[in-house]
């Protein structure tokens, strides 16, 4: 909030206070409609010209603590997580940076408050984030951090029952990485992502057992978003800037079934053509950064139950069945991706005069099928070269 224009309390009444990033955001079921937090919630509309208040001090008001001086960073005592539920209007939640927790049902007409409800340790911590379901308004998943008291335990709790009860589903999270996000997959509501002080990690089965997600610098991620068209995940980072995981569907496909065989092929995600150059340039005096694309073509994702030494391949045929190109990895356990830029594998070419090893392959419908040992399946999917990708991605230093 600094620097911009914020509600003025009236004359003669003690002045609202902001934080330093006021939680604003966009009400899911009133177009036009926006809510921020202070020490009050604010309910701004006709374009954000006129406010009301719809809370009391939702702080603990501590005359001592709430006192800012300088930047306006200082500020203490307001309300720092702000969530609305994308399931049932009128239903908001409110978190403050010294330790309380809230709830509306009718809009801010009126407020329960739900700290003495949550669990050790979250009880009384700052409360970071804030995550309503997306299929069930009784659930909420709250993220709660004590870093800055010298507490770095990682704090997640989960209620299904509107914050009567709750559970504490931090569970094998690294002991001492404090989480600053936590975001539930909009279909498969089992699969959670947290993104912590040391990198991001994923739990398939609603908070269990957490896993790291690979190939991410140990950064503070201090958001997650999934993007609703693409299936994307957005990762924002504290001085690492933003990564992509492009296509993350394979993670909200997996399920004990599949996870409990060898292999598995996921579904592939319509490939398209080249990609536009890079939508994003900026130059800062000594180089130039550049938003990265994702490669182009097909992703394949694989799963790999266990190292059996058998390497993973790929065949690609076309619709008549002829082949087109053949990929290969290693077959590690876990996660693997291979990526086919839609051109022929040198071993399917017919050289001297014939195929042209950088011709793309015509639109289509393609098979693919995958081997790891005597494990066989296949997948089909649709190859269409005019359609366009937004340049997206990233931004990757260039010398």
């Amino acid at each position: 909030m600094c620097c911009i224009l914020k509600p003025q309390s009236p004359e003669g009444s003690e002045p609202a206070r902001f934080h330093w990033n006021s939680p604003l955001i966009m009400s899911r079921h009133k177009p036009g409609v926006l809510y921020l937090g202070g020490n009050h919630v604010f309910r701004l509309t006709d374009r954000a010209e006129h406010y009301a208040v719809i809370s009391p001090d939702l702080s603990r008001n501590e005359p001592e603590k709430t006192r800012a001086v300088g930047s306006g960073a200082e500020v203490y005592g307001v309300v720092y997580s702000l969530a609305e539920s994308p399931v049932r209007a009128g239903t908001l939640w409110a978190g403050t940076d010294d330790g309380r927790l809230w709830v509306t049902q009718d809009d801010g007409g009126k407020w329960t408050e739900l700290t003495a409800n949550l669990p050790e340790p979250l009880r009384n911590q700052w409360i970071v984030r804030i995550e309503p379901g997306a299929q069930d308004a009784n659930v909420v998943y709250v993220a709660a951090s004590g870093y800055r008291v010298g507490d770095d335990r990682p704090m997640i709790g989960r209620t299904s029952d509107g914050g009567k009860t709750w559970t504490n589903i931090a569970g094998d999270l690294p002991t001492n990485d404090p989480v600053e996000a936590i975001r539930e997959d909009p279909v498969n509501t089992k699969l959670l992502y947290a993104g912590t002080h040391f990198g991001l990690f994923a739990s398939f089965d609603q908070g269990g057992h957490w896993v790291r997600i690979g190939d991410l610098p140990p950064v503070r991620v201090d958001d997650l978003q999934i993007h609703p068209r693409a299936f994307d995940l957005v990762i924002a980072t504290h001085g690492r800037s933003i990564y992509v995981l492009d296509d993350a569907r394979p993670f909200r496909e997996l399920t004990p079934e599949i996870a409990s065989k060898p292999a598995h092929l996921f579904n592939v995600r319509p490939a398209n053509g080249a990609y536009a150059p890079s939508g994003f340039s900026e130059w800062n005096g000594k180089g130039v950064y550049r938003g990265a694309n994702p490669a182009e073509g097909a992703l394949f994702t694989v799963w790999v139950k266990d190292f059996t030494g058998d390497e993973i391949k790929i065949a690609i045929t076309n619709a008549t069945g002829a082949p087109v190109a053949n990929l290969k990895a290693p077959g590690v356990a876990g996660f693997t991706r291979l990526n086919w830029d839609l051109r022929p594998t040198e071993d399917v070419l017919t050289k001297y005069g014939g195929d042209d090893p950088k011709k793309l392959m015509s639109s289509g419908d393609y098979t693919a099928e995958l081997s790891f040992g005597p494990n066989k399946m296949k997948q089909t999917f649709h190859v269409d070269l005019a359609a366009g990708i937004t340049p997206r991605g990233g931004f990757e230093p260039q010398e």
